[in-house]
């Protein structure tokens, strides 16, 4: 299965929106469990201080990218609001996109199938008419 990493993601997000810092965290909570996260630092226009900084955090038992992964897709789900973009899954839409051809595929087959059967009821009624005639053009003949 091909997933998406949220911190590449993350980092091509904090390229587009020009901030000036992002990077992952490690601290440990007073209890000693492991916390993963992400900062960023992002522009303040018209402020006075030039950039502020947002933590996201995501706790996990030991050590593992799911950590950093869940909390750069915060992250990412705070610059979508902040910044009024959507980061679209292409690979989504293409599954979508195949399945709603895949649907159309099956009711434009299924319309053939019944045209064709139709055809084929039509073209046997043809036939039994075509007999019917022969036989009467036959009997006319013997008459005549």
């Amino acid at each position: 299965m091909v997933g998406t990493s949220y911190l590449s993601l993350l980092q091509a997000v904090a390229a587009r929106c020009g901030l000036p810092y992002a990077s992952v965290v490690f601290e440990r909570a007073g209890d000693g469990t492991p916390v993963y996260g992400v900062e960023i630092d992002v522009p303040c226009f018209g402020a006075v201080v030039a950039s502020r900084c947002f933590f996201f955090w995501a706790p996990q038992e030991e050590f593992s990218a799911p950590g950093y992964e869940q909390a750069a897709l915060q992250a990412i789900a705070f610059l979508q609001k902040l910044y009024g973009f959507v980061v679209v899954d292409y690979n989504f839409q293409s599954v979508v996109l195949y399945s709603r051809v895949a649907r159309d595929a099956v009711a434009v087959a299924a319309t053939a199938t019944g045209i064709l059967s139709r055809i084929g009821v039509e073209r046997k009624d043809l036939a039994m008419q075509s007999a019917y005639l022969m036989k009467e053009v036959s009997l006319l003949s013997l008459l005549v």
